[in-house]
C-alpha cells in the first residue's frame, strides 16, 4: 500500500512540473521583508512600526513614535514565472498549408498554458504590414479560432511583424512584471515585397530590415522560435529562405525547430502530413523552451 503511494506522488510531482520562481516586488506572494527603496518595492507598514520600536522604543512622555527613512520596510515577493507566448503566424501561399499543423502542436500545449496562466496574442504577416488580430489573452480558444479563420495573403512583411512582436512583449512585460516574452515565428523566411534591383536578394531592403528586427530580440531579451517548414525529399538547404533563417537565428539568439513535413497531391488538392515521432518532437521542444532560463 505504501509503495502504491509512492509511486502516484512521483507521478503527480511530474505531472505538476512549474517553471522557475522569480523574485517580484509588486505582485506574488509575501515571503520576506527587505530594506524599502522607491518605485522598487512596496512599503510594509506594520513591519516598518515593529523595526523603529526595536531600534528607539516608544517615547511615552510624549505619545509619540519617531520613524527614520532607515527603518522602512518593503515586501519581496515569491511568484511563479508566466510567459506572454506571441504567434507570429506567415499566411503567404508557400506556408500558409503549414498552419494546420501548427494549430494541432498549439493544442498539444494548451495544458502547460493553464497550468503557468500563460497568455497568448497572435499577429498575421499579410499585406503589406503585420496585423495584430488578439492582443494576448488567457482564452487560447480564440486563438485557435483565430487561427482557423486566416486566410492566404500574398506578401510578407516579416521586419513589420517581428518588430510589432517586441512592441507586444515590451508591453506585456511592462504589465506583468517578473514574466517573460517569448515568440514564435512560423514562416519559410521569404520576406516581401522585393524590388528586383540588386543582383544579391539579401540587398533588399525587406530582407536588410528582416535581418536589423532579428538583432533587436537579443537585445530586448525576449526569446524567439523559429519554426521553419521543411518539406521531406526537398530540402532547400542552398536557398535564400534557409540562409535567412540561419542569419535571424544567430541575430535573435533564437532557435529554429523544423516541421518535418511530406506533401501529398489529390483531385481535393494538396495536404500536408507529418510523422507522429517528429510531431512529438516540436511540442517537446517548445515545451523545453517554456522552462529555460534567461
Amino acid at each position: 500500500m505504501i509503495k502504491k503511494s509512492r509511486r502516484r506522488i512521483g507521478i503527480s510531482s511530474r505531472r505538476t512540473r512549474r517553471r522557475n520562481s522569480t523574485f517580484s516586488s509588486f505582485c506574488g506572494r509575501n515571503i520576506r521583508f527587505i530594506n524599502y527603496r522607491k518605485d522598487e518595492n512596496i512599503l510594509a507598514p506594520v513591519s516598518t512600526i515593529k523595526n523603529a520600536i526595536f531600534k528607539r522604543g516608544l517615547d511615552f512622555s510624549k505619545n509619540r513614535l519617531k520613524i527614520n527613512s532607515s527603518d522602512f520596510k518593503g515586501w519581496q515577493r515569491l511568484e511563479f514565472e508566466s510567459i506572454t507566448l506571441i504567434l507570429l503566424i506567415d499566411v503567404s501561399s508557400s506556408t500558409f498549408l503549414y498552419i494546420d499543423i501548427f494549430s494541432k502542436i498549439l493544442q498539444s500545449l494548451v495544458s502547460y498554458f493553464n497550468k503557468n496562466k500563460d497568455r497568448i496574442g497572435l499577429i498575421s504577416l499579410q499585406g503589406k504590414q503585420a496585423r495584430i488580430l488578439n492582443h494576448p489573452t488567457h482564452n487560447y480558444r480564440v486563438i485557435l479560432k483565430s487561427l482557423k479563420k486566416l486566410e492566404i495573403h500574398g506578401q510578407t512583411p516579416l521586419a513589420d511583424g517581428l518588430i510589432k512582436s517586441l512592441s507586444m512583449a515590451k508591453i506585456e512585460r511592462y504589465k506583468n512584471q517578473g514574466s517573460k516574452s517569448m515568440v514564435i515565428l512560423l514562416s519559410d523566411c521569404y520576406p516581401e515585397p522585393i524590388t528586383g534591383k540588386y543582383g544579391n536578394i539579401f540587398d533588399e531592403p525587406a530582407y536588410i530590415d528582416a535581418m536589423n528586427a532579428a538583432s533587436l530580440f537579443k537585445k530586448k531579451k525576449v526569446s524567439l522560435i523559429l519554426v521553419k517548414p521543411t518539406d521531406l525529399g526537398s530540402e532547400k538547404k542552398a536557398k535564400p529562405g534557409e540562409k535567412l533563417a540561419q542569419i535571424i537565428c544567430e541575430r535573435s539568439g533564437g532557435k529554429i525547430l523544423r516541421l518535418k513535413t511530406v506533401k501529398q497531391f489529390s483531385t481535393k488538392g494538396v495536404t500536408i502530413s507529418m510523422a507522429r515521432i517528429d510531431f512529438q518532437n516540436v511540442v517537446k521542444s517548445i515545451e523545453e523552451s517554456f522552462f529555460a532560463k534567461g
